[in-house]
């Protein structure tokens, strides 16, 4: 678990500064939906040239009926008045709609793309990255570019449109008092609003930054939890959360002082630019200069100018949270997708699953290399056990085959043809792998062999877990197949969900087969099943196992030996112990103990 201290911005953070494309490349997933966008701007546009009628009207009726003491024609004027607000309304709630309906539209397929290009990102990405990040770009971070959509965008611009035509309306009317407007409010509004922008953009930079965190951890505590109660670190995990709770605390805390302190005052300008028109406006009616409706309409005006400008500072507040999630989707969608996807409709020859390695080199990281020089050929059908200590470099040689990573020198041949000229969705699915750590899916049993393949019947699947000895654990479950599983099969033991690892492979019926160390830890009701079920299915077909049991190695058609990335030794169980090299110190080690249980 991370450290305390460990949850503070990186100080990149705070240099980075607003990037224009960020925002267009939102925008090119509007294009779809463009004729939606233009019908709602127009709605906005409508509205607002509407609204702009309000204040005159109310001047009108002051000083062409109220004054003149003519009802009649103010019972129309009222009529009027209510009629064009009728149709604002019509107009708002269309504008509501569509606006709602488009952002739903666009991140539904922002969504799609982010998870698309997500499970097309090579493994190397999923090492380093934690989950809870992942997950915040998908959800939080795309419900933030959402709110841009349907509550900020065009909103912003039909808010631009009536603030420019309300200027120009109040110099027709009056440009002294206009100006005089001007110049008591907007030097004040313009320091302040760049004082808050100031503000803001980190702060909401550095409440993402913190939100993701605050997920990963969360990810990583609740999938840990028995490690965490075991080893009593309950209290320090509580510390090191509320650690980042109070960071999120503290960055929430100053984005809403900034607002508490900005949108007040803003209201405060609009309430001095009323004073400056009952002031002067009242000395220039005294003066006959100006009429009593004009006044009016001026206090109606400046309501309505003030009005957007609160409302912008608001859509600024959602475009920055906006352009801070569009900063961490855009990062992750500029991470290149794996290279082996380029192959897609590659080569699709028929597998007779010869395997070779020609002199491979391999590392996670820069130069140190995990692999070093490695060669081996494995004929058609054979079954290979592959041992060495831990950290020796036989599980990459599996992530190798399956190409989750691209080797840096050398070549990797299956039937002779290069590995990174096959087709990789017709390779996975003749490569069959059982690991020791079996993933199990949210579902049923069924599920979980079938990986959704609706093209497997019942009676197919039946035929399979019977093959490989499953339904001794299946028969007894309260549904059988349609047995619920829990998130990553906690309901069952790990024996029972190896079982369904071979099931799950053996339905597939592939080519190659790999375990991956599939016969440790299992418990000794299982264990019997399960060596039966790997006679069976590495039989007429080439097999991997990295070795743990001494029965399987014992049966392998050879054994490659490796020992800190490098292929020391290969031969059969007896030759390798008539060598008495490091395979014989292995099993001397290891092996000896196993082998007494196994004979007694």
């Amino acid at each position: 678990m991370p450290p305390h201290g460990n949850f503070i911005m990186p100080d990149d953070a705070k240099k980075r500064k607003f990037d224009i494309k960020l925002f267009f490349w939102l925008f090119k997933y509007l294009k779809e939906y463009k004729l939606t966008f233009v019908f709602s701007l127009f709605l906005i546009i409508g509205s607002s040239i509407l609204a702009l009628a309000n204040p005159y009207i109310m001047g009108r009726g002051v000083d062409k009926f109220i004054m003149k003491n003519d009802p009649k024609g103010l019972l129309t004027l009222v009529i009027i008045f209510l009629g064009i607000n009728i149709v604002i309304l019509l107009f708002g709630y269309l504008k509501t709609y569509l606006m709602v309906y488009l952002g739903s539209k666009v991140m539904y397929r922002l969504r799609n793309d982010i998870f698309e290009h997500i499970v097309r990102l090579p493994k190397r990405y999923f090492d380093k990255t934690p989950i809870g990040k992942i997950m915040t770009r998908v959800t939080s971070d795309v419900q933030a570019l959402n709110e841009l959509l349907t509550s900020g965008v065009v909103v912003f611009l039909g808010d631009l449109l009536m603030l420019a035509a309300i200027l120009v309306y109040l110099f027709i009317m009056n440009w002294r008092l206009t100006l005089i407007l001007l110049l008591s409010t907007i030097p004040l509004l313009i320091l302040s609003a760049t004082i808050f922008r100031r503000k803001v953009v980190l702060l909401y930079r550095k409440q993402r930054e913190i939100i993701a965190k605050i997920n990963a951890f969360l990810q990583e505590s609740i999938v840990g939890i028995t490690v965490i109660q075991l080893f009593n670190r309950v209290k320090l995990n509580k510390e090191n959360f509320k650690e980042l709770n109070e960071a999120n605390f503290t960055a929430r805390y100053k984005s809403m002082l900034a607002n508490a302190t900005f949108f007040p005052f803003v209201s405060f300008l609009s309430v001095l630019g009323k004073a400056i028109i009952i002031w002067y406006g009242g000395l220039q009616y005294l003066k006959s200069n100006l009429t009593l409706g004009q006044i009016v309409a001026f206090l109606g005006y400046i309501e309505m100018f003030f009005r957007p400008l609160r409302d912008m500072s608001q859509k600024y507040n959602i475009f920055q949270a906006a352009m801070a999630a569009s900063e961490k989707i855009k990062s992750i969608m500029n991470e290149k997708e794996s290279a082996i996807y380029n192959t897609i409709d590659g080569y699709k020859g028929d597998i007779k699953g010869k395997i070779e390695f020609r002199n491979v080199w391999f590392a996670y990281d820069d130069d140190n290399y995990v692999l070093k020089d490695v060669s081996f050929v494995i004929e058609p059908g054979e079954m290979v056990a592959i041992v060495g200590q831990t950290g020796s470099g036989k599980t990459t040689i599996i992530s190798l085959l399956g190409r989750f990573y691209d080797i840096q020198k050398g070549n990797i041949f299956i039937d002779g043809v290069d590995i990174k000229e096959w087709d990789i969705l017709y390779l996975r699915k003749n490569l069959g792998i059982v690991l020791q750590d079996v993933f199990l899916f949210s579902g049923n049993v069924k599920e979980n062999i079938s990986l959704y393949n609706e093209s497997f019947e019942d009676e197919y699947i039946r035929e399979v877990i019977n093959y490989v000895n499953a339904d001794k654990f299946i028969e007894r479950l309260p549904n059988e197949l349609e047995t619920p599983i829990l998130e990553r099969g906690k309901s069952i033991s790990a024996g029972q969900r190896q079982l369904l690892s071979f099931a799950r492979s053996l339905a597939y019926n592939p080519k190659i087969l790999i375990l991956d160390e599939a016969t440790s830890n299992i418990d000794s009701e299982t264990e019997q099943y399960i060596q039966e079920a790997i006679e069976k299915i590495t039989k007429e077909r080439t097999s991997i196992v990295i070795a743990h049991r001494l029965s399987t190695i014992k049966k392998a058609t050879k054994i490659i030996v490796i020992h800190k990335g490098k292929i020391r030794e290969i031969g059969t169980h007896n030759e390798l112990m008539n060598k008495k090299g490091i395979y014989y110190d292995l099993y001397q080690l290891q092996y000896k103990e196993q082998e007494k249980y196994i004979s007694s």
